[in-house]
């Protein structure tokens, strides 16, 4: 095995992480952009 577990589960969770953070990041821009929009 040319990869090791540390390695390869480095790799997963920076993706998994990621994953959560982008839609995460974009939900909160929205939603700050919503909340303004709708206070006015």
């Amino acid at each position: 095995m040319g990869i090791s577990f540390e390695d390869f589960m480095g790799k997963v969770g920076s993706n998994i992480l990621m994953m959560f953070i982008y839609p995460a990041v974009f939900f909160g821009i929205s939603y700050v952009r919503f909340m303004r929009m709708d206070l006015r």
